[in-house]
């Protein structure tokens, strides 16, 4: 068969064509008809099919068991996860229009890495074959959530089950006030964006139980090689992550001494199934306080993805709503979010360093620029602004008046999903994180966190003071 290249209705068309008839186009007589194109194909294709019929066979044969396959594959991930009956093109795809028709992946099902929820202790309630990892909290609301954060990020370091703590006051130990992460946070659709199981402590030990547990754990200040510098006050993630490995947790502990528990006196090694770190919190990849920069890799690859969950992030936006008076079925307005930290300027100021306590007018040229911003590249026009703050005297809190600005009011109500202790920090995080725009206040973990989500998830403008 020979190909010759026809010029019909102004388009170049490919017809397959006998020699003679090729030799007949060429001299410009006789033009074949397209009948006469289409037989000779056909009896191409008919002399083809006969010369490699088991070829043809196997062909047919190897789609037909990529199908089989694809329908048993959706089939097993179904019942596996108590999912809707039947495999859908959803649920090949990895995930339903609706989820409120019971579907969950398979990092979302937590009957495979919970053993059971009705021992005693947390060794009866995790599975035998999978390893895990948590770490104890430290520090406010804040600096617990950057530790949930970096535990994240080292349970994916590791390729350990997470086991997050609950929350706990800084002014209280003994279990009252406690809530968990749950609470808070998202987890599941958290777990959906990292791709990964994520457990609570309640998931593997009943909350006050009264009974204590035996467990060794790691603390990062001696590990080896493990800080950037003898002046710093940071461990490399990386060395921490290496004890999750026997060879480098054996290593390290003959280089290290085995302290008593304060309650049990206990000297239990670290535990190879939990591995249990003290904190993380000063925890960093490359220098001291990289949470403030940019590129820090635990968010960028796990901290933008916790988002919070519907319950707070609806009982905050009440509250914003009252302190704009807005009425019932006014539209959520945009606003300015400002962060004025008085207790991180007397930190500031005690270390000596100079224009440690800038005055309002700072912040008020910054929210001026903020403004200026989103009209000019988002054509968003923005009037209302939204302040937090730790302090101020009533000259302080004329200014913020003077300038039409908002506060919260959170001594107005008290009926609250969240302990007393807890809500205002958390509604205001959530409230700073809604804005479209955000001015905070230098060296502060809430402006800071602030910042990273108003840029992350509001594609918004941010200044720091």
């Amino acid at each position: 068969m020979t190909k010759v290249r026809a010029r019909e209705d102004d388009e170049v068309n490919l017809q397959l064509l006998n020699p003679a008839d090729v030799e007949e186009a060429e001299a410009g007589v006789n033009p074949p008809l397209r009948s006469d194109v289409w037989a000779s194909a056909r009896r191409k294709i008919t002399l083809f099919s006969a010369k490699h019929k088991g070829l043809l066979v196997k062909l047919v044969y190897g789609v037909l068991l990529s199908f089989i396959a694809v329908f048993i594959i959706s089939v097993y991930r179904s019942e596996t996860n108590n999912a809707y009956p039947g495999p859908t093109l959803a649920a090949t795809l990895g995930r339903p229009a609706d989820m409120s028709e019971g579907w969950a992946p398979l990092y979302q099902n937590k009957s495979l890495y919970v053993a059971s929820e009705n021992g005693t202790h947390f060794r009866d309630n995790i599975m035998k074959t999978t390893k895990y990892v948590a770490a104890f909290p430290i520090g406010g609301f804040i600096e617990q959530t950057i530790s949930q954060i970096n535990l994240l990020y080292l349970a994916s370091l590791t390729r350990r089950v997470p086991v997050m703590a609950d929350f706990v006051p800084k002014e209280m130990r003994n279990g009252s006030g406690f809530i968990p992460v749950s609470d808070v946070y998202d987890l599941a659709r958290l777990s959906e964006s990292l791709l990964s199981p994520i457990l609570e402590w309640a998931d593997i030990k009943e909350r006050n139980s009264g009974i204590l547990d035996e467990i060794g754990y790691v603390s990062l200040t001696p590990v080896p090689d493990s800080r950037f510098g003898p002046d710093t006050n940071h461990v490399n993630i990386m060395a921490a992550a290496s004890l999750g490995w026997p060879g480098a947790r054996k290593d390290a502990l003959l280089q290290s001494k085995t302290l008593p528990s304060p309650i049990k006196n206990h000297t239990l090694p670290p535990d190879e199934h939990m591995l249990c770190y003290d904190s993380i919190y000063y925890a960093a990849t490359t220098k001291d306080y990289e949470w403030f920069e940019e590129w820090t890799p635990a968010w960028t690859l796990v901290g933008r993805h916790m988002r919070w969950a519907p319950n707070v992030e609806s009982l905050a936006r009440n509250y914003i709503s009252k302190a704009f008076d807005l009425k019932a079925g006014e539209p959520f307005p945009p606003y300015i979010g400002v962060h004025v930290s008085h207790m991180d300027f007397v930190q500031l100021c005690n270390d000596g360093i100079s224009d440690c306590s800038p005055p309002l007018s700072v912040y008020h040229e910054k929210v001026k620029e903020i403004k200026h911003e989103l009209f000019a590249l988002h054509g968003l026009s923005v009037n209302k602004v939204l302040i937090i703050s730790d302090g101020g005297d009533a000259a302080w809190w004329n200014i913020v008046q003077d300038y039409g600005w908002h506060r919260i009011d959170w001594t107005s109500d008290t009926t609250t999903e969240l302990s007393s202790q807890w809500y205002p920090i958390v509604l205001d995080s959530i409230a700073l994180s809604l804005a479209k725009g955000f001015v905070g206040t230098k060296h502060s973990t809430l402006s800071l966190l602030a910042t990273k989500r108003v840029q992350d998830w509001e594609h918004g403008f941010t200044r720091e003071v």
